[in-house]
This record gives C-alpha cells, sequence and structure tokens, in this order.
C-alpha cells in the first residue's frame, strides 16, 4: 500500500510501477479492473488500463469538474470505452439533517486529514466529511444522489452510518432509485 506521506517521488514510482505492471498484461476479461485513487497521475493511468475508479469521499464538483475530464481523456486516448466512475458517499434519510451530518463529521473525521481526501473536499468547497454526506428526507437525498450521477457518477454506493429509523429509510430510498433506473445500490 502506498503511504502518501513518502512524498511525490513514491507517487510516481508507485504509478510507474502501476503502469508497467498493466502494460504487462493484467488484463481480463471476467473481471473488470477498477481503480480507487483520485490523484492526477493515477487517473490517467486509471484511465488507460482500467474500466474505471470508485471514489470516497468526492463530491459532484469534483467528479465533474476534475475525475471524469481526466479518465475520459485518458481512456479516449488509449481507444477504451467510457471508463466507470463509481461515487461512494455516507447517506441517512432522516428528519434531523443536522444531526445525521454531525455524526458524519466525528464517524469519518480521519478523512479529512489524508492529503487526497482533503484536496477533494476543498474542490468541493466543504469543511469536512460531513458536508459530503449525502443527508436528509428522501426527497433531499434523492435529490442529491440524482445531482452527483449527473454530475458524470456512473454508480452510486450509499454507505449506511447510523441506525435506529433512518436505516430503512435509507435502504428503502436507495432501493425505489435502483428500481427507478438511478444507477445506485448500498
Amino acid at each position: 500500500m502506498l503511504d502518501p506521506s513518502t512524498g511525490p517521488d513514491a507517487v510516481a514510482r508507485f504509478t510507474d510501477d502501476l503502469e508497467q505492471a498493466l502494460d504487462e498484461g493484467f488484463e481480463s476479461a471476467w473481471l473488470p479492473h477498477m481503480f480507487g485513487m483520485d490523484a492526477l497521475t493515477a487517473l490517467a493511468v486509471a484511465g488507460r488500463h482500467t474500466d474505471g475508479t470508485i471514489l470516497w469521499m468526492t463530491g459532484p464538483k469534483a467528479i465533474r469538474s476534475h475525475i471524469v475530464p481526466i479518465l475520459s481523456e485518458a481512456a479516449t486516448a488509449a481507444g477504451r470505452s467510457a471508463p466507470r466512475v463509481i461515487c461512494v458517499l455516507p447517506v441517512c434519510v432522516t428528519a434531523d439533517a443536522d444531526a445525521a451530518r454531525e455524526a458524519a463529521a466525528r464517524a469519518f473525521e480521519f478523512y479529512g486529514t489524508l492529503p487526497n481526501y482533503r484536496a477533494m473536499m476543498d474542490r468541493e468547497a466543504v469543511a469536512g466529511p460531513g458536508d459530503l454526506a449525502v443527508v436528509g428526507t428522501e426527497e433531499q437525498v434523492g435529490a442529491r444522489i440524482r445531482e452527483i450521477v449527473e454530475s458524470g457518477a456512473t454508480e452510486f454506493v450509499g454507505m449506511l452510518y447510523t441506525g435506529g429509523e433512518s436505516a430503512p429509510r435509507t435502504r428503502t430510498l436507495l432501493a425505489d432509485l435502483a428500481g427507478a433506473g438511478v444507477p445506485s445500490n448500498s
């Protein structure tokens, strides 16, 4: 696993080694290859060699302006089909959005301290993970998920992080969205 604190040279070596491994035949007809990094070079490698990327703590602004353009350009240049962009975010359907957002801020605080996630939060102009959590009523959460898909995410995965009455409501909404053709699941 790459430790980002080792600096840009380590990231460059990692992406060079990964690209070489992919060039040497790490291919499979039956298993999609997804790459879970959002740094510029890593996205380009993913676009050239994988079926897409899996995002965590990344919202619609960053997907639209950063992730999709870099990934798609690299895929097109390599003669590959449009890459999948799977966005994973905490989700909670609730009447108390403020409490749910605070719970998300506490539960996922660590991600706001990691450079790659912090960069995506800065692109979103949010203070931290609690602001990226998809929370609110069924209508509000559904609208936010649709916004994420419209920004270029091909799939949305909702991560439930609360229990109580909100968990079944959240599961029901995600199932209803998937049944309506919105590419989401939990």
